[in-house]
């Protein structure tokens, strides 16, 4: 898995405990952890580019793929988007609950 410039703000603990908590063997709980990881990654990625002017998506993307644990494109966005790290806060905390509801789906 790539390195974002935003990991530090994905806690996925508690995703591992459940999977843990629920038996899931090595193999299992890191694919899970894999797809979790994506899925933040996606889900960030699609607020990052509904609040950055159209006309700075290019830019953005071409950074982000040739450094993508950049922490200076945080302060780019930072500077483009009002409160854009509270934003990507609020994606994290939905999407971390959303995984956390689909695993006891799935377990029960």
């Amino acid at each position: 898995m790539k390195k974002l410039f935003w990991d530090y703000l994905i806690e996925v603990e508690e995703i591992k405990v459940k999977l843990d908590k629920h038996g899931m063997v090595k193999e299992e709980s890191y694919h899970l952890l894999k797809v979790a990881h994506d899925t933040f990654n996606l889900k960030i990625l699609d607020e990052v580019l509904s609040y950055l002017p159209k006309e700075k998506h290019k830019e953005f993307l071409k950074e982000l793929d040739e450094k993508p644990d950049n922490p200076k494109l945080l302060e780019v966005l930072k500077k483009e988007v009002e409160d854009i790290e509270n934003k990507i806060k609020e994606v994290v905390k939905n999407v971390k609950q959303e995984i956390l509801e689909k695993i006891e789906e799935i377990t029960d």
